[in-house]
């Protein structure tokens, strides 16, 4: 069965145009080493596949101006809304739930919920630094959604 992802998986793989890229580290520097041409693994002709390059990195701009991926992963209600004051970066939602037995038998669960800055697991070299910011998400959606709740109609709560 063939899903998007296998396909996009495709469209990003130069070795379907019949050319395989080696990336060669060298004295700590990083660089690409391509084969000649080995026409029996070409299913994707070269110029299309250099549209497709095209294609993806024009809607990424599009969809997407900040230059890296939206948050859409995350169970919380503000995942992926809300912005670092610091860095810029979104937030992202974590939930840690923890089952432990205790020496008496006793069964002891933790159960948080967080809201913490993108940058936190993917630093960027290039942006202002960030301490990575950590809210839980009873605080932050008390902050933020509360003050929202009172102007909405009774029947919309």
């Amino acid at each position: 069965m063939w899903g998007g992802s296998m396909i996009l998986k495709m469209l990003r793989n130069k070795l379907h145009t019949g050319v395989y890229v080696l990336h060669k580290s060298l004295h700590g520097k990083k660089s690409l080493v391509e084969s000649p041409v080995m026409e029996h693994l070409r299913i994707i002709e070269p110029d299309e596949f250099e549209r497709v390059q095209f294609l993806r990195k024009q809607n990424g701009a599009t969809h997407n101006p900040d230059g890296y991926r939206p948050t859409r992963r995350g169970s919380l209600m503000l995942t992926g809304l809300l912005y670092c004051g610091e860095c810029g970066r979104k937030f992202t939602s974590q939930n840690y739930n923890v089952e432990k037995q205790r020496k008496n038998g006793e069964m002891w669960y933790y159960d948080r919920k967080l809201y913490r800055c993108a940058s936190f697991k993917q630093p960027q070299t290039d942006a202002p630094k960030c301490t990575g910011r950590l809210f839980t998400a009873a605080d932050l959606e008390e902050l933020v959604i509360n003050p929202r709740r009172e102007g909405l109609y009774p029947f919309d709560r």
